[in-house]
């Protein structure tokens, strides 16, 4: 870390030390707690979003930071329970879902277990499939909304993928393999087939017969 960078953390520990803990509003944790992520200080912005919802419970987007600052940090077990709790209490939306799926994909490559490896790639998948439902009747043509449906699709099939090589028997692999492919052809449906083909590339790749995964509209 260069020495202006130095000073510009231990500068923001000192505003945190002072900071009114008590009475800020939500905007203003908020915007602590990017400055704190902006320079890597991951424990730190974790400790400002959860101050923060001790006075504003349950706040989307502050567990949200929380929940991002602990996978920066390493602890995307921690980030599951506080996505966990927000689901629970009636926050579904495509970005918390995406959230917590990425935080269950985290474990689940981090984990030399083959048993755990898959249980979290289904609650990742399952997560992942939850935040596109959520959300695909909001399809408007805008490039965000379909960025937002997009990414959970090729993330349910990346997921898939991962899974096939530890599924048994073949007849599971090659249901995996099949809603894969299904992922992928919603995803290209969302956003008018702009990108799919690019992640396409990456599976043919890895994939001992990639063209079982590929969509017709691809051949």
């Amino acid at each position: 870390m260069s020495q202006l960078g130095k000073r510009n953390v231990v500068s923001l520990r000192r505003e945190w030390r002072l900071f009114d803990k008590d009475h800020s509003s939500s905007d203003t944790f908020l915007n602590f707690c990017d400055r704190t992520l902006a320079v890597g200080e991951f424990l730190l912005a974790h400790d400002v979003a959860k101050a923060g919802l001790r006075i504003h419970k349950n706040h989307r987007i502050l567990s949200q930071k929380a929940a991002h600052a602990l996978c920066k940090a390493g602890s995307p077990y921690l980030a599951t329970q506080v996505l966990e709790d927000l689901v629970s209490s009636g926050v579904r939306d495509v970005e918390t879902q995406s959230l917590l799926a990425s935080a269950y994909k985290d474990l689940c490559e981090n984990t030399t277990d083959s048993s755990k490896k898959q249980h979290y790639a289904d609650l990742a998948i399952a997560r992942y499939e939850q935040g596109y439902f959520s959300q695909d009747a909001l399809i408007d043509g805008d490039d965000q909304t379909a960025d937002n449906l997009y990414y959970p699709c090729i993330n349910v099939a990346f997921m898939h993928f991962v899974c096939i090589t530890m599924t048994r028997p073949a007849s599971m692999r090659k249901r995996r393999e099949s809603s894969a492919r299904k992922s992928l052809i919603m995803g290209s449906r969302t956003i008018g087939c702009r990108q799919p083909l690019l992640k396409l590339i990456f599976f043919s790749v890895h994939l001992r017969n990639p063209l079982r995964l590929i969509p017709r509209q691809f051949n």
